[in-house]
C-alpha cells in the first residue's frame, strides 16, 4: 500500500467514524422530553453539532443511514413543541398567556403526523386544557365586561336622572320664588 492509498484509507476511516458517531448521537436522543433529568435538549444539540460538522458527502451518508437525519429533525421539532407547551405554565386571562397558548397550538399544528405522535398524551392534554381554561376565562371576562358596562350605564343613567330631578326641583323653586316676588 502506497502512502496516497494509506492517506485515503485513513481519511475514509475518519469520515466513517464521524458519520457513525453522529448516527449514534442521534439514536441516543431516544424519546424526546422537556425538563428534569430526562430533558433532551443537550442530546439534540450534541447530535445537531456533530451533524453540522460533517462534510456534505458525509451528511449524505447520514441521510441514507436509517433515516437518522429525519429522526434528528423530527426530534428537534418535537422538542420545540414540548418547550412551547411547557412554557404556557399558568393560564391567565391576559395577552401574554393567550399568545403563548396560540404559539404552542400553531407550532403543534405545523408538525407532521409522525412528529405529533411523539408529543405524548400528557403534553397534548396540557395544551388542550390550557386552551379550554383560556377560552373559559375569555368567556367569563366578556360576561364580566358586559355586566360592568350595564352597571356603569345604569349608574350613569341614574346619575343623569338624579341631575334632571335636582335641576327640575331647583327650576321649580326658582319659578315659585319669581311668582312670590311678583305677588309681593
Amino acid at each position: 500500500v502506497d502512502q496516497a492509498n494509506l492517506d485515503d484509507l485513513i481519511q475514509a476511516r475518519e469520515s466513517y467514524d464521524e458519520v457513525d458517531e453522529t448516527v449514534r448521537l442521534i439514536a441516543e436522543i431516544g424519546e424526546v422530553s422537556v425538563g428534569g433529568d430526562e430533558d433532551s435538549n443537550e442530546a439534540i444539540q450534541a447530535a445537531r453539532e456533530a451533524y453540522n460538522a460533517l462534510s456534505e458527502e458525509e451528511k449524505s451518508l447520514v441521510n441514507n443511514y436509517e433515516e437518522s437525519y429525519k429522526t434528528l429533525e423530527d426530534d428537534e421539532h418535537v422538542y420545540q413543541a414540548l418547550v412551547l407547551i411547557d412554557e404556557i405554565d399558568k393560564v391567565e386571562y391576559n395577552s401574554e398567556s393567550g399568545e403563548k397558548i396560540a404559539e404552542a397550538r400553531d407550532y403543534y399544528d405545523s408538525l407532521t403526523d409522525d412528529q405529533k405522535a411523539q408529543i405524548g398524551d400528557k403534553a397534548l392534554t396540557s395544551l388542550i386544557d390550557s386552551e379550554m381554561k383560556y377560552a373559559e376565562m375569555k368567556k367569563t371576562g366578556n360576561i364580566l365586561l358586559i355586566i360592568f358596562f350595564i352597571v356603569s350605564s345604569l349608574i350613569l343613567l341614574g346619575g343623569i336622572w338624579f341631575m334632571i330631578i335636582i335641576l327640575k326641583k331647583k327650576n321649580d323653586k326658582e319659578e315659585k320664588t319669581v311668582e312670590n316676588n311678583k305677588i309681593n
